[in-house]
């Protein structure tokens, strides 16, 4: 898949945030080539993922230092939700488990009300 730049001028945005899937600790592919394009162009920038997560917590230790490759600059926020994080503690969470599972829309909007929250946290610390 390619992902299409955006026809809008990034360059006036004060925050922009970019929503993909991480495969493999790394920033999905099709998005690469993306962040490279605009990254001179970015003011600010913030990810946003959603990803199994069955590893644990800092399961994509090198995702900020992937983005700050990519784009040439540090991203205001990462945030990394996990699905493992929606399952029971017992069992463990597998990769197989968190493959699989189908998200309600309740935990949709749940995550999208972590991520807001955390968008703007983010954008009061630059202030």
């Amino acid at each position: 898949p390619k992902v299409a730049l955006p026809e809008a001028r990034v360059e006036e945005f004060d925050l922009a945030v970019f929503v993909a899937p991480v495969w493999m600790g790394m920033v999905a592919s099709p998005l690469r080539s993306c962040l490279a394009s605009l990254g001179p162009r970015l003011r600010s920038y913030a990810f946003v993922s959603i990803c199994g997560g069955s590893d644990g917590p800092g399961s994509n230790p090198a995702l900020a230092k992937d983005l700050s490759k990519r784009t040439g600059s540090s991203p205001a926020a990462v945030l990394d939700l996990h699905i493992a994080d929606l399952l029971p503690a017992e069992p463990k969470p597998t990769r197989e488990m968190t493959s699989t599972y189908k998200l309600s829309e309740a935990e949709v909007r749940g995550l999208a009300e972590k991520a807001a929250a955390a968008l703007r946290a983010a954008a009061r610390d630059r202030a």
